[in-house]
């Protein structure tokens, strides 16, 4: 397979350091390098990578979406315009069972990335320099945790009264479900906050959505022009089907759950919910049934219709905050002022 690249290196990110491996198309280690992970490490990869002899477009970063800990320097090595692949840990690890590695540590690590590249060619991952749709996600990210922590102090407070518990102990349930719930709700303003300076509150005029799957869908699909199609959007969420067959039995399919598992969680529940006020959502399930379906497959059908509204008015609504990384090839991929939702 032909490809503009001289040179993959692969790097694992970790919470003090990087560890790096570059190879060549022969497989071949060229350098293995460490560096802390600081803005004082990430210019000495900066210098580390020009270094190796070759324009920053030879050379194709794999770098593992460990954590949060990629991202900063994904953002420095994309500004200084090398691809990067940001690949799931999920890849690196069935690509080093596929190689018959028995051991692991960083250094191994970051060459099974570089091999990773020559093997399987992965695309560059293109993600928002806007910062504000990871202020967005990070805002969710914490409102998610702070629900759950309520529910399980909720659920303590209802015991109490079957335990006999102490009025000490109730005094501070009701004081720790109280200081959760402001708090849930200064972060679901500025949630909103956001959600509208970037545009995505267009996608709660939809029946059935709220700010929360409004607010993960934002910062999720940031561009929508990354998608030439929804059905592309919908394997990036998770939605893909999975097709399990052999020999003569019967082929099973399920979905591939690959993407985003909290989007799902809200997709799912956004569902439920439209399937009592959304006439499009609710056709497509009972359509569904009619042809014979289960009704657990009529609800994934409904499922990827609230999917494909969501993509559709996101991207037909999609505000041109910044350029995008790649112009779009065709017409239908430009920006539309006015309109509903697809």
């Amino acid at each position: 397979m032909n490809t503009p690249y001289l040179i993959v290196v692969g790097i694992d990110p970790h919470r003090d350091f990087y560890a790096l491996c570059a190879k060549d198309e022969d497989r071949r280690t060229l350098a293995r390098a460490q560096f802390p992970r600081s803005a004082a490490g990430h210019a000495h990869c900066l210098r580390w990578l020009q270094a190796l002899g070759v324009l920053p477009e030879q050379i194709l970063i794999v770098l593992e979406a460990a954590g949060v800990y990629w991202l900063a320097l994904y953002r420095q090595l994309h500004q200084a315009g090398f691809p990067v692949h940001v690949g799931t840990p999920s890849a690196i690890k069935w690509h080093a069972r596929s190689r018959l590695l028995r051991s692991k540590t960083d250094a191994i690590d970051a060459a099974v990335m570089a091999d990773y590249g020559w093997t399987a060619h992965p695309v560059p991952t293109i993600i928002s320099d806007d910062l504000r749709f990871h202020a967005l996600h990070e805002l969710v990210g914490a409102r998610d945790a702070l629900v759950r922590d309520r529910a399980r102090v909720k659920n303590r407070l209802q015991r109490c009264p079957f335990a006999e518990s102490p009025r000490e102990v109730r005094q501070v349930h009701t004081r720790l479900w109280r200081t959760l719930t402001t708090h849930i709700q200064k972060l679901e303003r500025q949630i909103q906050q956001l959600l509208q300076a970037l545009g995505g509150h267009v996608l709660q005029t939809i029946p059935g959505v709220g700010l929360t799957t409004a607010a993960a869908f934002t910062a999720l699909i940031q561009d929508p022009r990354r998608f030439p199609s929804d059905k592309q959007s919908l394997a990036y969420i998770g939605l893909a089907p999975k097709i399990e067959q052999s020999g003569a039995a019967l082929p099973k399919v399920t979905l591939s759950k690959m993407g985003n598992r909290r989007m799902r969680k809200y997709l799912h529940m956004a569902t439920v919910v439209a399937l009592n006020c959304n006439p499009d959502v609710k056709a497509a399930h009972e359509h569904a049934l009619a042809r014979g379906k289960s009704k657990k497959l009529a609800f994934c059908y409904a499922l990827f219709k609230l999917t494909r509204i969501l993509f559709g008015t996101w991207k037909k609504h999609f505000p041109q905050v910044y350029s995008p990384p790649t112009p779009p090839s065709s017409p239908h991929l430009h920006h539309q002022p006015s309109g509903g939702a697809a």
